[in-house]
This record gives structure tokens, C-alpha cells and sequence, in this order.
């Protein structure tokens, strides 16, 4: 959407540490990666942040711009859900929900959240459903495109 020359270089073990370990060495120049796992390195100076790719600035971080102040339309969210199987009785999907969004409430839990930079939107189950249906739509195009099986 940039139009920015970029090689990815899939990381399929050492992941986040293995990038750090590499830009560190000046092997590869930059990395998008949640921050959480990044804070350490962010945090003795050796890293320097560039944006965000969240739709809006991060509230932790309100002086760093996001990527779509940029390039318009470009936004990546990492998120996290919790699945039950199929056909899971509706009484006991609602009663998980309860609960996880009752732990997620918690004032530490929320503290620690917010110290490793991750944000939470806590969602129904059917908020969740319409959400990952919209994610599908938007990375199913392009996991096709780059010939992703």
C-alpha cells in the first residue's frame, strides 16, 4: 500500500528474540511485532519504535504516530480470542464470556496489561464472531495473493 521495496523474512523458530537478535546485529532493519515482546529492548534504548499499526494512536504512547497517518489504510491488529468448539451449549459459551470478561476486569490483570502495551476490547461472543468474520475479509485476499496455502 506504500509502495515500499520490503523483503519479509518469515522467522519459523526464535520469533520475536530471533528478529531482535538480528537487528541488533544489523541483519534485518526493522520488525513488525507486538509490543509486549519487544518492551525489553525498547526499554534499554537498543530499539526505537517507528508507529504503530493499530487504527489509533496507542494511549501508552501518545506521541508515537501510527502507520496509517502515513499510508492511509494500512493498519495490522494482533489479537487473541477465546474458542470453544462447535456446538458448545449457549449457556456455557455465555458463562466462559462472564468469566473471562470478569478476570480481564480485574485491576491487576488491567495494570498488567497495560505494562506490556497490549490493549484489551473485551467482546461478546457475537461482537467476536462479526469481528473475525471482518478479519477474514481483510487477510483472506491477502494470504491468497501471496500464495499462502
Amino acid at each position: 500500500m506504500g509502495n515500499i521495496p520490503i523483503t519479509v523474512a518469515p522467522y519459523a523458530t526464535g520469533g520475536t528474540a530471533g528478529v531482535i537478535t538480528d537487528m541488533l546485529g544489523g541483519r534485518v532493519h526493522a520488525t513488525i511485532d507486538a509490543l509486549a515482546g519487544l518492551r525489553g529492548t525498547l526499554q534499554s534504548g537498543d530499539l526505537k519504535l517507528i508507529a504503530v499499526m493499530s487504527p489509533e494512536r496507542d494511549p501508552s504512547l501518545p506521541d508515537l504516530p501510527t502507520v496509517v497517518e502515513t499510508v492511509p489504510g494500512l493498519t495490522a491488529v494482533g489479537w487473541m480470542s477465546l474458542a470453544a468448539p462447535a456446538g458448545t451449549p449457549e449457556h456455557i459459551v455465555r458463562r466462559l464470556n462472564e468469566g473471562l470478561r470478569h478476570v480481564l476486569e480485574m485491576p491487576s490483570v488491567t495494570q498488567r496489561f497495560d505494562e506490556l502495551g497490549a490493549q484489551v476490547k473485551i467482546m461478546t461472543p457475537s461482537e467476536t464472531k462479526a469481528f473475525i468474520e471482518n478479519e477474514q475479509k481483510v487477510w483472506w485476499p491477502i494470504v491468497k495473493e501471496a500464495g499462502i496455502e
